[in-house]
């Protein structure tokens, strides 16, 4: 009896943990040319067109895309790379200043997923 009631308040604790799910978050590093002037214009114009590029694909799908396709992302001087959730972009020599940052999702078509546990569920917490 006593193994019965330890499984079942084993139980209880598994179905209160709350579920969640990590949305994957994708960074970009821009190195430049060393001759770039212009860096604040060269940055906005890549953030720009990646955030077109994932305008017309699914947030999770995003990935397969990197891996497969990313010559819509290069010019002829710049080349494009995806490495673990990072989009590297290296402009002429590479030379020159790097600059770090986050893509942020469209948040107007797909709802948030909130962590539910199935214990609050049955019992309306």
């Amino acid at each position: 009896m006593k193994k019965a009631i330890l499984l079942a308040l084993i139980w209880c604790i598994f179905l209160s943990i709350p579920i969640e799910a990590k949305k994957k978050e994708y960074t970009y590093t821009i190195i430049y040319d060393s001759n770039d002037t212009q860096l604040v214009e060269i940055k906005e114009e890549i953030v720009e067109l990646t955030q077109a590029y994932f305008d017309n694909v699914d947030w999770a799908s995003t990935e397969i895309l990197f891996r497969n396709d990313l010559s819509e992302l290069e010019a002829e001087t710049r080349h494009a790379e995806y490495k673990n959730g990072n989009l590297k972009f290296i402009l002429g020599d590479g030379q020159g200043e790097r600059i770090t940052g986050n893509f942020t999702k469209n948040s107007y078509c797909i709802e948030e997923v909130k962590p539910v546990s199935l214990f609050q569920k049955w019992f309306q917490w």
